[in-house]
C-alpha cells in the first residue's frame, strides 16, 4: 500500500497534514514530498482538551487500587497488544525492575491481548506487588487516572507525537521518555521531560 497508493496519494495531494516536521522527516514518503515540494506539508500537530486534562486530584484511585500511600505512582498508557508493542510495555516494566527503588509503583493503563503475557513478565522480575494493571480505560476517565500518578512513563521505540505525553503534562506531570523523533516534537529535554535513547 505504502508503495503504491501512499505514493500515488501523496503525489496527488494539495496538501499533506503531518503532526510534525520531525515526523515527516523520519517517513520515506514524506521525506520525499517535503524535497519536492515543501509548500505542501502541513504541520498540524495533535491537540489535547485542556478542560479535561488539567491538574488537580486523584488519591482515591490509588486508594481503590490498594496502591500504598507513600508509593511513587508512574504511569504507563497502551493498548497491549501485537499492532502496539512498539509501545514497549516489557521496557517499562524492566525500568522500574531496574529502578531499584521500592517506593516505585507501575500503574498499566491499557488493555489487550498481550496483558496475561504482561502480567507474566511483571511476576518474572519480581514486581507482582508494584505494578497494578487498570485494563482498559475509557479516554473520559483517563485525566483522573493521570492524575493519580507523580509521573508518565513513556518507553516507545517509535512515535510519531506522542499525544499521551501531551496529555501527561497537560496534568502536571513529570514525563520519562525514549526519545523517538515523534517525542522529540513535544519534549524539550531537562525543561518538559527527560529523554532516554530509546
Amino acid at each position: 500500500w505504502e508503495r503504491t497508493w501512499g505514493r500515488a496519494t501523496l503525489r496527488v495531494a494539495a496538501r499533506v497534514c503531518v503532526v510534525s516536521q520531525l515526523h515527516a522527516q523520519s517517513v520515506a514518503n514524506l521525506r520525499r514530498v517535503a524535497d519536492r515540494s515543501p509548500h505542501k506539508l502541513v504541520e498540524i500537530p495533535n491537540g489535547v482538551d485542556l478542560q479535561a486534562f488539567a491538574p488537580g486530584p486523584g488519591p482515591a484511585l490509588r486508594r481503590a487500587e490498594g496502591i500504598p500511600d507513600d508509593a511513587v505512582v508512574v504511569a504507563f498508557v497502551s493498548t497491549l497488544d501485537r499492532a502496539h508493542f512498539l509501545k514497549r510495555p516489557d521496557l517499562a516494566i524492566d525500568a522500574v525492575a531496574a529502578s531499584g527503588d521500592e517506593r516505585v509503583h507501575l500503574l498499566v493503563i491499557g488493555g489487550g491481548e498481550w496483558l496475561e503475557r504482561m502480567r507474566q513478565r511483571v511476576t518474572a522480575v519480581g514486581l507482582a506487588d508494584r505494578v497494578t494493571f487498570l485494563g482498559g480505560v475509557g479516554h473520559d476517565r483517563l485525566p483522573d487516572v493521570l492524575r493519580a500518578s507523580d509521573a508518565l512513563l513513556v518507553t516507545s521505540d517509535r512515535e510519531s507525537f506522542g499525544i499521551v505525553l501531551v496529555e501527561g503534562m497537560a496534568c502536571g506531570l513529570p514525563t520519562v521518555s525514549t526519545d523517538p523523533v515523534g517525542v522529540r516534537a513535544v519534549v524539550r529535554p531537562e525543561k518538559t521531560g527527560l529523554l532516554a535513547p530509546v
